[in-house]
């Protein structure tokens, strides 16, 4: 009864890391999508507007990071909030020489 029991247990610890994987992978995947999404059809970007959007996830939080072709020494954030996608805020690229002035930014929400 005990071997069984152990071999069990080690499979579920074996699949919990991957499922845990697999599912911050879909997320930011679903986040990519939602985010390029809403910059295409709700704010009328043309998809050759958008330079890259890579995604990351921190503990229970996933974000999306957009550059866009024509301001591409600011990276915009952007998040699900309340089943929307909103922009939280911009960083300006380090070592690119471009001095970022707010009320100049093109794609600023």
């Amino acid at each position: 009864m005990k071997a069984p029991l152990r071999a069990l247990l080690v499979f579920f610890l074996m699949l919990f890391p991957i499922i845990s994987f697999i599912t911050v992978e879909v997320r930011e995947w679903m986040l990519h999508d939602r985010v390029e999404t809403y910059l295409i059809e709700e704010k009328g970007y043309a998809p050759e507007d958008i330079h890259s959007i890579e995604t990351r996830s921190n503990r229970l939080r996933v974000s999306a990071t957009v550059t866009f072709v024509d301001e591409l020494y600011v990276h915009y954030t952007y998040t699900p909030f309340n089943g929307k996608i909103k922009q939280k805020g911009y960083v300006p690229v380090a070592g690119t020489g471009e001095k970022v002035v707010y009320n100049k930014l093109k794609h600023i929400e």
